[in-house]
Order: structure tokens, then C-alpha cells, then sequence
């Protein structure tokens, strides 16, 4: 307790400088120690919860320490969080812009795709979309870096771990034997977690688990499986299940539109 009694005195002395610098130095670890790596889109109720408990330990912690004032503690924190948030998207940014991968390859396109997708969604909201990537094909030719969330990267034969817009628009006819072909090394970008927590055949990621649920998907289109009895034992043992689980999901359905539509 006294350690943590001497580490909020010497918070509350800090200057308004040294607050704003704190947030900083924390929002430029956060993007080059954690979001830089790996995959986050699964991750966004984590984030949000995480940050709000680091929030309410800080009350709890200033409460606890005694002379605890609230609108001194709304300021700091206010102080604090807007630096960090500050540092944290000028970072994102900055490395988005510059260093990204897809930007030091020269791969051409919009430079507000190097940022987010959001004006690609904006500029697609009639239906558009494929008018709007036939101006960047021939704008840009072949190969135009469009966004995020692409249907397959490939690096190496490994996911590109860079975040951000990492999209690439194909328009070259070979793209499909290159991606799709049997010795294809590509793999399956985020778009494909749309079902998450689920996973299905064709949203599976993970070579390995894809093989396996293929596999037994193999065995029904063979002459040789449809004669198999117990293939049709394992497809009719879960036929109640998906019966049931339709008839919960249109149940629910509408009772949702009951609920919608009920007056006030």
C-alpha cells in the first residue's frame, strides 16, 4: 500500500508537460509493443474492457490514497488519455503512410487507402463499387492498393502481420490460378473471421483444421462414400440438431421483430 501511495503522490505532482508526455510515451508503446503485431480485429471487446478497468483502477487507486479530488482526477485523466490517444493514431499513422510494408514495396493507389478503408466503404454506399474500382484500375493499372481486410495475403507463405490497410486489388486475370491454384501458398485474410466465434468450411483459416473438416466433405462427393452406410448414419444423426437450431434462430427472429414492432 505504501508503494502505491508513493506512486500516486508522485503522479499528481507531475506537470501538465510531464502528464501530456506520460500519455505519449504510452500510446507509442502501445502501437509499437502490442497493435503492431499480429491480429486485433477479434480483439476489439478485449481492447475497450482493458482500457476501461485500467480507468476504474486508477479511481479506485486515487480514492484509496486519500486527498482525492474528482475534478483533479478528471483532469489528469483527461489530460493523460487524450495525449495518448494523440500519439497512439499519429504513430498508426505515420507507419501506415511510410513504413508499412505494402508502401515500401510501391504498390500504387489513393493515398487515403494507406490510412483507413472507411472512404472506400463511403465512396461504394449506392452500390457502387464496382464503378468505383474501374476508375482505380485505370487509374493505377492492375494492381492497386484499395484498403484493408483483403481476401487473401500472402507473404512467404505466411500472414502479413502488418495491420492496417493491407489490401490489394487484383485485376490481372492469372490472380485466380495464382491464389486458387493447387500449389497456392496464400492464406485466408480477416474478412474470413466474419463468423466469429463460428467456423465453417470455408471460413477456416487454419490449414491444418481446414484439412481435416474437408477431408470428411471429400468422402460425401466420391461414388464410394455415397455407398458407405455409415456416412449417411453420420449425416442423418445430426440432421435434428440443424433442424433445431434453424427453427431457434428463426424463433428468435421473430420474437426480435415482435419486440421492433410492438408500439410504444
Amino acid at each position: 500500500m505504501l508503494a502505491v501511495d508513493r506512486f500516486d503522490v508522485h503522479l499528481m505532482n507531475l506537470t501538465r508537460v510531464e502528464k501530456l508526455g506520460l500519455g505519449a510515451l504510452v500510446g507509442l508503446a502501445a502501437h509499437h509493443g502490442l497493435f503492431i503485431h499480429s491480429e486485433w480485429h477479434k480483439q476489439a471487446p478485449a481492447i475497450v474492457l482493458s482500457h476501461s478497468l485500467i480507468f476504474v483502477s486508477s479511481l479506485v487507486v486515487s480514492i484509496c490514497c486519500g486527498d482525492f479530488e474528482i475534478s483533479a482526477f478528471l483532469q489528469d485523466t483527461a489530460l493523460v488519455s487524450i495525449s495518448y490517444c494523440v500519439a497512439l493514431f499519429t504513430s498508426i499513422s505515420v507507419y501506415r503512410l511510410i513504413f508499412h510494408r505494402l508502401t515500401r514495396a510501391g504498390f500504387p493507389g489513393p493515398i487515403y487507402a494507406r490510412l483507413t478503408k472507411l472512404s472506400h466503404v463511403w465512396a461504394c454506399r449506392k452500390s457502387q463499387n464496382h464503378l468505383f474500382l474501374a476508375d482505380l484500375k485505370e487509374k493505377y493499372g492492375d494492381f492497386v492498393r484499395t484498403g484493408n481486410k483483403s481476401r487473401r495475403l500472402h507473404l512467404t507463405g505466411r500472414l502479413i502481420n502488418n495491420p492496417g490497410p493491407n489490401e490489394i486489388t487484383v485485376f490481372h486475370p492469372d490472380v485466380f490460378r495464382v491464389i486458387d491454384g493447387p500449389k497456392s501458398e496464400c492464406i485466408k485474410a480477416e474478412w474470413y473471421d466474419i463468423l466469429h466465434p463460428y467456423i465453417a468450411l470455408v471460413t477456416s483459416r487454419v490449414k491444418a483444421e481446414h484439412q481435416i473438416r474437408r477431408r470428411k466433405w471429400n468422402r460425401g462427393f466420391t461414388t464410394k462414400g455415397w455407398l458407405q452406410k455409415s456416412l449417411e448414419f453420420d449425416v442423418l444423426i445430426v440432421v435434428p440438431q440443424l433442424w433445431c437450431s434453424m427453427m431457434r434462430e428463426c424463433l428468435n427472429t421473430l420474437i426480435s421483430l415482435m419486440i421492433v414492432s410492438k408500439p410504444m
